[in-house]
């Protein structure tokens, strides 16, 4: 179905959160770290990646994938570094 307008986009976003709360705490983390750091909301992406630390889901590719770029500028990713014992 073609998105047009708000409601169709409402509905499509509505549907993919309703999943997402249904989906496993680790695949939800992860999942709202790279859409937030997609969309370069790095609050909301850097309580994603602490909340992936404290319940041991790291992303593996986190210090390559380009999408995370500008999360590693952050200093909380040197703070997440830290608490997981990568190099940073």
């Amino acid at each position: 179905m073609p998105i047009h307008g708000g409601t169709e986009i409402k509905t499509v976003g509505d549907a993919f959160l309703a999943e997402l709360r249904r989906a496993r705490e680790s695949v939800r983390a992860y999942t709202l770290l790279f859409m937030y750091a997609a969309l370069c909301d790095l609050d909301e992406a850097s309580g994603n990646l602490m909340r992936a630390a404290e319940i041991h889901s790291l992303p593996a590719h986190i210090k390559h994938t380009p999408v995370f770029s500008k999360l590693r500028k952050d200093p909380r990713f040197q703070e997440f570094c830290r608490m997981v014992g990568l190099s940073p």
